[in-house]
Order: C-alpha cells, then sequence, then structure tokens
C-alpha cells in the first residue's frame, strides 16, 4: 500500500519563526496562495485523503484536492513541542542552544518539556499505517513537518543524531511503501507540487532554515526542473549563493544542507 505524505502551507507563526506544533493555526494568505499554485501529481489519482485534524492541514488538503479530505486523524497531528510552543527561534536559542545540535545530541527521544519525542509520534504513526495496510487503500497524508520525519526516520533506520541523509522540501509529496507490518519504505521523495516559475523562500518553509543560522540573506527560490531548488542572496547573483554559518558559500548548499534540516 503506497501512502504520499504532504505537509501543510505556511501559517503566520512559520512565516515569523514561530514554534508550531498542536496550536491551531490556520494558514496564512501566503500560505494560501501557495497551495493554490500546487498541482497534485498524476501519481496521486485514486488515492484516498486523509489529515490532520488540524485547521492548517485540513486547509491545505481543501485547497488542493478541490474538496475536504475524506477524514482526519488525530495520530496525524504534529509532534508536541510542551513548553517551547510559541516560542521564536531566538528565544528557543537562548534556552536550549542551537535546536539542531540539540536535536541530534537526544536523537529520536529529543524532546521539549512536557512535549512528545519522534520515538513516541513514531509509534502512534505505525498504528495509523498498519490501518491503511489493511484497508488496501493508498492514501495521501496531509500532515506537518514532525510527522514526515518521523515516517522518514522510520524508513531510513535514520535515529535522527546526525544531518539528514536526504533533502525533503516542503513543496513536495513524498512517496512511501508499506509493508504488512505497517513499516514505511522510501519509494520516491520530492515530487514537486509547486508549477509557479518564482516564489519568495517564506512560501518554502526557509525562513526557518534561515532563522537557525545555517542561511542568511536568502531572497527568492527559482524553480527548477528537478526537486533541488536555486536560491539567490544579497551577496552574488549565483544560483544557490547561500552564505553559511562559517562563511563559506556553496552552490549546492540547500541539497546538501537540506531544507528540511531546520526545525
Amino acid at each position: 500500500t503506497t501512502i504520499a505524505l504532504i505537509r501543510h502551507a505556511a501559517t503566520e507563526w512559520n512565516e515569523c519563526g514561530r514554534v508550531q506544533s498542536i496550536t491551531d493555526v490556520p494558514l496564512s494568505d501566503g500560505g494560501r496562495e501557495t497551495v493554490i499554485s500546487w498541482k497534485t501529481p498524476s501519481q496521486l489519482a485514486g488515492f484516498e485523503w486523509v489529515s490532520s485534524p488540524l485547521v492548517r492541514a485540513i486547509e491545505t488538503a481543501t485547497l488542493l484536492a478541490g474538496e475536504p479530505p475524506r477524514r482526519t486523524d488525530d495520530r496525524l497531528v504534529e509532534m508536541d513541542w510542551g513548553v517551547w510552543e510559541g516560542m521564536t527561534i531566538a528565544e528557543l536559542r537562548a534556552e536550549i542552544g542551537h535546536p539542531g545540535e540539540a536535536w541530534r545530541a537526544g536523537g529520536l527521544d529529543f524532546k521539549a518539556p512536557g512535549g512528545e519525542s519522534q520515538r513516541e509520534v513514531q509509534t502512534r504513526l505505525l498504528d495509523f499505517f498498519r490501518e491503511i495496510v489493511a484497508a488496501e487503500q493508498p492514501t495521501v497524508v496531509v500532515c506537518h513537518r514532525g510527522i514526515v520525519r518521523a515516517t522518514y526516520s522510520l524508513a531510513a533506520d535514520w535515529d535522527q543524531t546526525t544531518a539528514w541523509p536526504d533533502t525533503l522540501a516542503d513543496n513536495c509529496t513524498h512517496l512511501f511503501k508499506l509493508q504488512p507490518d505497517g513499516h514505511p519504505e522510501i519509494l520516491e521523495l520530492n515530487v514537486p507540487l509547486a508549477i509557479l516559475e518564482m516564489m519568495p523562500p517564506s512560501l518554502l518553509g526557509l525562513q526557518d532554515f534561515v532563522a537557525l543560522g545555517h542561511v542568511r540573506h536568502v531572497t527568492a527560490i527559482k524553480r527548477t526542473s528537478v526537486p533541488q531548488r536555486a536560491a539567490r542572496s544579497s551577496h552574488g547573483s549565483r544560483q544557490c549563493d547561500l552564505t553559511l554559518d562559517d562563511g563559506d558559500v556553496h552552490t549546492d548548499c540547500v541539497q546538501r544542507h537540506g531544507i528540511a534540516s531546520r526545525i
């Protein structure tokens, strides 16, 4: 049985760099415009649509599919960030240091006080996946970054103590095959949804990547024929001219360091 994971489009909290999990924040105007620009890949014809019960996921599914999802499921809600919910990235850094480093140190068991770990998310996801297998119904799952991360971790046998083995872009769908026990296997990552030629970085979720200090001064993302994105910075006009914390410039920064390496 095949599942296709799609992360919801941007909310105002995403756009201003706030930690967002179980708070029910709707899509921003920009987020809605983003989904309107998307096209459902032909591979998803005949799939059932299911979403997280949070409104940003329901809105994304409804705008993309042209009708509300067939159902919602509480097991698809975002990973709970506990007492860190609503913090800006700067406030979180002041609390725990570099968030990416803290996450890698804890791996699958990293979690906020009063929150939830990726290992706990995986437990509820496997229960959901087993039901999909039993129904033998290919399914589009409109969800959250934490759900995509947990699913990918199961499929790639990644303990999250290292950098992402692959880049998973937000404006794409990611296809997995579910085994009889519900365990996912990677079929295809980064199947594009976006059809516009140019989009600001906020619509791709790059604002979080910038806020974590990996990239500065990104002003535009140019659509290419492959899932990787070209970017321009205020330091030059070359594609993917992205300045890292260490001052180096890498033309393949988005691919190598990963849009998805942010929170």
